[in-house]
């Protein structure tokens, strides 16, 4: 057979990296979910705080305990707070 028909198979160093950005959404969902799993807080108490104080701590907390991750500044993980529409009743 001619070479110009075979088919090339992908070396290992070809390969995605599982959790890279060949992976897209999906794998960035899983890794996020797998950080939080590993990631233990003890019971907090926020009364009196405000949402962003609590959020804020959250992320701190995120960061210190997290394990998994070796690069400073990819630890924790994202929270995303969304209140609404403010265009909206009640929203």
């Amino acid at each position: 057979m001619d070479a110009s028909w075979e088919r090339k198979v992908a070396s290992q160093s070809e390969a995605p990296i599982v959790g890279g950005d060949n992976f897209g959404a999906i794998d960035q969902r899983a890794n996020i979910q797998a950080k939080l799993n590993s990631i233990n807080v003890p019971e907090v108490r926020l009364s009196g705080a405000t949402l962003d104080e609590a959020v804020d701590f959250l992320r701190a907390v995120s960061i210190q305990a997290d394990k998994m991750t070796l690069a400073e500044a990819q630890k924790g993980v994202p929270f995303l707070v969304q209140l609404g529409d403010e265009s909206m009743p009640g929203g």
